[in-house]
């Protein structure tokens, strides 16, 4: 994990011109390069020696596209010359950000029972983005933003949200984010005040549930009702505490199709990325590793996010609710049927540990349209539909005004 945050401060050391002759440790002794500017040390670490040809003045970023990044909060890099530096520039307006889990050291096998899956570095990652990857500095700034991880957040670890302000954003992507309370819901009509069309034009949800009930150690925090205290989590000597989440779909989506009015491109599902991942599990010979697999797959989904010009149809879509308006990442590919969208998800912490999902609990039956209640399922599919036609109609109006404008 070390490793990779190193490396990822040496290349932000060049992004921001903070480039000169001072030597830069090579994180990886093992890369293959070329030339002369490699020096051994007697401890087999290498280190670059002649770096006059890569002092450069600083790169005006647009885009930063961040995959495979250690959820750990590393007070080194975020407090670094380097990263304050880039993270500060003004011509940054999309930032996309990909999260790997770091989950298996503790999980299933190792992990004490009934013990968090998660190490307290993950808690602090997430608990201190608003002052490090979106810091105000970054943020306001920022048109586009993507934060995927491969772990569900939101929830525990906990992510605030209400801490981050978004002025300027225009497209928002969120992979595995967990809604569970209400102020989740308030934040997203927040964003992009100052976009110039008053509010966020574009949303992708990729796998993300609706946290209906919990078991985990109490007590739970009093300030901020429904979230597990840390210091209980990681202490692990409360007694369990079961909580109920009232939070509906049909009620975001009622919510959003008033608050959400500058809508133009809503897409909700599963990347294709994770039916591949399914797929190939269900597929491949038991004796295969599961991780070099998870991990090809996941790259292969991180290809796409980067790509420089998104562009490419809704896979699999629900082509009488699919947004109209081609929108700024589509080439990330969704499948939009209905037993992948709406999905609800339960926290159990007693749950068998050896389960690959441990402690999340996926309710019902494989590709089954689930809710915690009988007429629920009916009732979000009505929201939806009646969000999606405002969506829509707000896309064919853009349309037709951008025709007007050229034929002028």
């Amino acid at each position: 994990m070390q490793h990779r945050h190193d490396m990822l401060d040496t290349i932000l050391y060049w992004i921001a011109g903070t480039g000169n002759k001072d030597t830069r440790q090579i994180i990886d002794p093992d890369a293959v390069f070329h030339g002369d500017k490699i020096q051994e040390y007697s401890e087999g670490k290498s280190s670059i020696t002649d770096l006059a040809d890569f002092s450069q003045p600083a790169i005006p970023l647009q885009q930063l596209t961040i995959t495979n990044l250690p959820d750990n909060h590393d007070d080194r890099l975020h407090t670094s010359e380097s990263f304050l530096k880039l993270m500060s520039m003004a011509s940054l307006r999309d930032l996309r950000i990909h999260v790997e889990a770091q989950r298996d050291l503790h999980h299933p096998v190792r992990a004490p029972d009934g013990s968090s899956p998660f190490s307290p570095g993950k808690y602090k990652f997430f608990n201190n983005l608003y002052v490090s990857w979106l810091a105000p500095d970054i943020a306001k700034n920022l048109q586009t933003l993507t934060l995927h991880c491969k772990d569900f957040w939101g929830w525990f670890p906990k992510m605030d949200l209400r801490r981050i302000e978004l002025p300027q954003l225009k497209v928002l992507s969120l992979g595995r984010y967990v809604f569970s309370h209400q102020w989740q819901i308030d934040w997203f009509a927040s964003i992009g005040k100052q976009n110039g069309s008053g509010g966020l034009e574009e949303l992708y949800l990729h796998d993300c549930p609706i946290l209906y009930e919990a078991t985990h150690i109490g007590p739970f925090d009093t300030f901020d009702p429904g979230y597990p205290l840390l210091k209980s989590v990681l202490g692990i000597v409360g007694e369990r505490e079961t909580h109920k989440y009232p939070i509906r779909w049909h009620a975001i989506f009622s919510q959003w199709a008033r608050s959400l009015n500058k809508l133009k491109v809503f897409h909700m599902g599963r990347s294709t990325y994770q039916n591949s991942l399914q797929d190939t599990f269900t597929k491949t010979h038991q004796d295969v590793q599961d991780k070099p697999l998870r991990q090809r797959i996941w790259y292969d989904l991180l290809e796409e996010l980067a790509s420089p010009c998104p562009s490419g149809p809704v896979a699999h879509s629900r082509l009488e609710h699919a947004s109209n308006l081609e929108g700024q990442m589509t080439s990330v590919k969704f499948n939009q049927n209905r037993d992948f969208q709406m999905k609800y998800i339960k926290y159990n912490i007693e749950r068998e540990r050896y389960n690959a999902y441990w402690p999340w609990v996926h309710p019902g039956e494989p590709y089954e349209c689930w809710a915690p209640e009988e007429d629920t399922v009916m009732r979000d599919d009505a929201a939806y539909e009646m969000l999606m036609d405002a969506v829509d109609s707000r896309a064919i109006n853009h349309d037709d005004m951008s025709n007007v404008f050229n034929l002028l």
